[in-house]
C-alpha cells in the first residue's frame, strides 16, 4: 500500500492506529512488537521509512510467502502467541498452513490519512469489499 501515499511510505499515525486497533487482540506495546513485512516490490526506501517507536520492530523484507515466514517463526517461538495481521490476501494461507491466529486490519486509517481514496472513493470501496470476502473466506475454515 505504501506506493499510494505522499512519498511512497505509509504514514506513522497509519500503524499507531492500527496498534490502537489491536489491542482488542491482546496487543500490549508495552510487552508486544509489530513486526513490519515489507512486500518484496517496495519502493527502494521501504514501505515504512524512518520508524523509532518501541512498539516496532525494524521492517522484514523477504520475497518468501507470508505463510512460510510465519511457520519459521513458530519453529523459532513453538509456544505460540503469533498474531498474524494484515488485509491481504496472504492471510488465507496463514490460517490453513499455520497455526497462528489471524486478524484483519481496520480501512479507517487508511481512508483517514491516505488521500488517494478520498479523491478516489471508487478504489477504497474496492479495497474494503475485496478485503472483507477474504476476511469472510478465512474465518469460513
Amino acid at each position: 500500500l505504501a506506493h499510494q501515499f505522499r512519498g511512497e511510505q505509509m504514514p506513522l499515525e497509519v500503524l499507531r492506529l492500527w496498534a490502537k486497533g489491536l489491542r482488542q487482540e491482546g496487543f500490549d506495546p508495552t510487552h508486544d512488537r509489530l513486526l513490519l513485512i515489507d512486500h518484496p516490490k517496495a519502493p527502494p526506501g521501504g514501505s515504512f521509512g524512518p520508524l523509532h517507536e518501541p512498539w516496532l520492530a525494524p521492517p522484514l523484507q523477504s520475497s518468501l510467502p507470508l505463510e512460510v515466514l510465519i511457520a519459521l517463526l513458530e519453529e523459532v517461538r513453538p509456544e505460540g502467541g503469533i498474531v498474524v495481521c494484515g488485509m491481504t490476501s496472504a492471510l488465507y494461507g496463514v490460517r490453513a498452513l499455520t497455526k497462528a491466529r489471524v486478524s484483519w486490519l481496520g480501512m479507517a486509517p487508511l481512508w483517514r490519512h491516505n488521500p488517494r481514496y478520498r479523491s478516489k472513493p471508487l478504489e477504497f470501496l474496492h479495497r474494503a469489499l475485496r478485503k472483507q470476502r477474504m476476511a469472510w473466506l478465512t474465518d469460513r475454515q
